[in-house]
């Protein structure tokens, strides 16, 4: 399996980051490349910060960002992750037509093997630009600027941060070592049409419009709707509605402008029976599947057509585009000619293997379909590959959390359900508590969802602590029957608390990790539905890291009393170790409340370079816990009867046992890991899904059969490897973080309606 890292910016510090799922509509412009690559490989998402824990990788996708964080070292960092990984590709997203000035720097074009480069323009017209005495990088002259300099420090349109020393060694620039280094990308679907996976063909037969235009009144769309109110003002027919995929899907013919470039609209239009209509190539380099008047309409020359400052319109030559385009929307045969070859088009847009070569992917360069296939039987299926068809679907759902930054999350000691809360974006519409204006001191549901502005389908709550401790839960009436969706981690210590907190609230759902949990709260709420989830893994932190094992066994995990099995592995494995000759590494947590040391990226790699994990349940072995029932009859007769039978002056009473062990998130980050997991599946938590992916013990073993159990499997690399290889294909298939966003997405769609 490939493996790509990305290095990006964090997301609030850029335009146009490569990074997927951001709130901005307009910032996401990487989500669908990072959809098509996770079909393909292993995605990772670094800060700059994080750049030295890349290593091993096939393609390291470096932000042009990295240049504003680092300036002139840019080069030698470079080089450095080049010296680790295989291929180095510079992504510069946004649509400006000038490089960024990390190009021009001694030694970078030798470190790097791709410039991804969004609205590329056409290279002759750029060579002649370079040629030009004042070094002339972008169609300065459109915003009635002088000169380079003067379009660069334009504060009302751009801001680069190019200082003049940089512009003045721009005058050297020898272009023809960008020949082979340059590759025009484009900016994909929206996430209008990704938000569930990839876009599926929609033949629309109501056709309600002729030509269909949708915009917003901002100030970077002027260009754009003025120039389409100027076509009506010719006399076409042209919808303005502020419903895009409405607009879309019900015109005949689709004015899909950037401002004067392509834009996310370009591909959104081939998902449609629709022909587009769109600026003339030239003088920008598209993919060379875009072609005039077989995958759509041309408009005109933008730059001919705009006056310089970008407002206003060379009004002769607008007027012959109307003219020539009245003939075009009136030729039927021209457009059944566009609609099928977007309809072939779009093909080859959903295809991963097509987007992966035009990212200068090498291994999908040229391939056909039948190869891909061929090459990809026998490997495991990414996790996307499960969850592309599903869809997103209109729920306001709250989540009683701050929403995470997911490039951080490796720095915390837990994530797995932070990071499944983050992907369920992708289903549904999430709200966080740092949305709510602050202070928020809403007593009410209904004044919760007044600050939100939006009506809730249901509320998340995470964890008996929350639950218990928060204070706005604490207070929150429930003047509103709205889904309270309560997801716990472990039931800890207090379940009647847990069940007080709960009951009166009028429609719950509760999501449980444990079968011995959902025993309980069947005795203390029985008809409150449950839902049995595991835990998940997020694959984005815990990886195979390379394969390469430094060590044989790996020790981790809080070691308290309330994990019997693991302290007597543990204790075992170091008794052993020198006469079995085991490289051990001991990351165990000390103390009642403890957790091992470092963080989760941290503890991940060293988890992913340990051939054996073993561990225990939480109460595996331990004496489980009591439940006293006691029955009351207040029946005064009955109350002064002395009979055994008949009276009632003692109140029943009975002593229930329950067995609470619970498997624990660890061990599913060990198959995640490739590390192969020895631990033991107690009966009141015996979830089968778990049997054939591990080793189990049980605490009935006597330490021998343990000891010897424990160093078969450090010693027999072979059937080690086969058993972790399926466990991490299983992982992939269905246990990833995002596979449980969904599964909870559907659990709340379930029970909210």
């Amino acid at each position: 399996m490939l493996r790509f890292a990305i290095l990006t910016t964090p997301v609030d510090h850029c335009t146009s980051p490569i990074f997927p799922m951001l709130p901005s509509e307009g910032a996401r412009k990487w989500d669908y490349y990072d959809l098509c690559l996770r079909q393909v490989g292993e995605v990772q998402y670094f800060t700059y910060d994080k750049r030295d824990e890349i290593s091993d990788f096939d393609y390291v996708f470096v932000h042009e960002t990295f240049y504003e964080a680092l300036g002139e070292r840019v080069p030698e960092e470079l080089r450095k992750l080049k010296a680790r990984n295989r291929k180095i590709f510079w992504v510069e997203l946004h649509e400006k037509s000038i490089f960024s000035g990390a190009l021009f720097l001694d030694g970078f074009l030798d470190q790097v093997d791709l410039i991804l480069k969004h609205q590329l323009l056409d290279f002759d017209f750029l060579k002649e630009e370079l040629k030009n005495p004042e070094n002339n990088l972008a169609p300065y002259a459109f915003f009635g600027q002088p000169n380079i300099l003067s379009y660069w420090q334009c504060k009302d349109y751009f801001d680069f941060r190019i200082d003049e020393e940089l512009i003045a060694a721009h005058l050297h620039f020898d272009e023809s070592c960008l020949l082979d280094k340059v590759r025009p990308i484009m900016y994909p679907f929206s996430w209008k049409l990704i938000a569930s996976g990839f876009p599926k063909y929609t033949e629309v037969k109501e056709k309600r419009y002729k030509i269909g235009y949708s915009g917003r009144i901002y100030i970077n769309h002027a260009q754009r709707n003025s120039l389409a109110a100027a076509l009506i003002n010719l006399g076409l027919k042209v919808e303005i509605n502020e419903d895009y995929l409405h607009t879309l899907g019900h015109s005949e013919y689709f004015l899909g402008l950037g401002h004067i470039h392509s834009s996310l609209r370009t591909f959104d239009t081939m998902a449609y029976n629709t022909v587009l209509i769109h600026y003339q190539a030239y003088p920008y380099r598209m993919w060379p599947e875009f072609r005039e008047y077989e995958t759509f309409i041309p408009l005109g020359n933008p730059h001919r057509l705009f006056l310089k400052g970008g407002f206003g319109f060379d009004e002769e030559y607008l007027k012959a585009i109307a003219a020539r385009l009245r003939e075009d929307i009136a030729n039927e045969e021209l457009k059944e000619k566009i609609l099928q070859n977007q309809k072939a088009l779009f093909e080859k847009l959903v295809d991963p293997k097509f987007i992966c070569a035009k990212l200068g992917i090498e291994e999908f360069a040229g391939k056909d379909a039948a190869a891909f296939e061929t090459e990809k039987r026998g490997k495991p299926a990414p996790a996307m590959r499960k969850l592309a068809d599903k869809p997103h679907y209109p729920l306001n759902v709250f989540v009683f959390a701050h929403k995470p930054d997911f490039l951080r999350l490796a720095d915390m000691k837990v994530t797995y359900q932070l990071a499944s809360f983050w992907h369920l974006q992708k289903f549904c519409n999430v709200f966080w508590l740092n949305q709510l204006p602050q202070p928020f001191n809403g007593e009410r549901v209904s004044q919760l969802e007044e600050a939100l502005g939006v009506p809730l389908d249901a509320l998340i709550v995470f964890d008996e602590y929350s639950l218990l401790q928060d204070p706005l839960i604490s207070r929150l009436e429930w003047d509103v029957p709205r889904l309270l969706v309560y997801v716990s981690h472990d039931y800890w210590c207090h379940p009647l608390r847990v069940a007080r907190k709960l009951n009166p609230v009028p429609r719950k759902v509760m999501v449980l990790r444990h079968l011995s949990a959902i025993d309980l709260f069947n005795r203390l709420l029985p008809g409150v539905p449950k839902v049995l989830q595991r835990p998940g893994v997020e694959v984005s932190i815990f990886h195979p890291n390379g394969g390469h094992k430094e060590y044989d066994i790996i020790l981790g995990g809080s070691e308290t009393p309330d994990y019997p099995l693991r302290q007597r592995l543990n204790r075992l494995v170091r008794e052993n170790a020198g006469r079995r000759g085991w490289k051990v590494l001991d990351l165990t947590g000390k103390g009642l409340m403890s957790n091992p040391p470092g963080n989760q990226r941290e503890y991940a790699a060293l988890l992913a370079a340990s051939k054996v994990s073993p561990t225990g349940s939480n109460r595996g072995g331990s004496h489980g816990a009591k439940l006293a029932v006691q029955y009351f009859d207040l029946s005064p007769a009955r109350a002064q009867f002395d009979d055994e039978f008949y009276g009632l002056k003692h109140p029943e009473l009975e002593m229930l046992y329950l067995n609470t062990a619970g498997i624990t998130p660890r061990y599913q980050e060990s198959m995640a890991c490739k590390s192969l997991l020895i631990a033991d599946l107690p009966p009141s938590d015996r979830q089968e899904w778990y049997a054939d992916k591990m080793v189990e013990v049980r605490m009935e073993m006597s330490d021998a059969e343990i000891v010897d159990l424990i160093d078969f499997w450090v010693k027999n690399d072979q059937e080690r490897e086969q058993l972790c290889e399926f466990a991490y294909r299983e992982i992939q298939r269905t246990e990833t973080s995002e596979h449980k966003a969904y599964e909870l997405f559907e659990t709340i769609l379930r029970f909210s309606r």
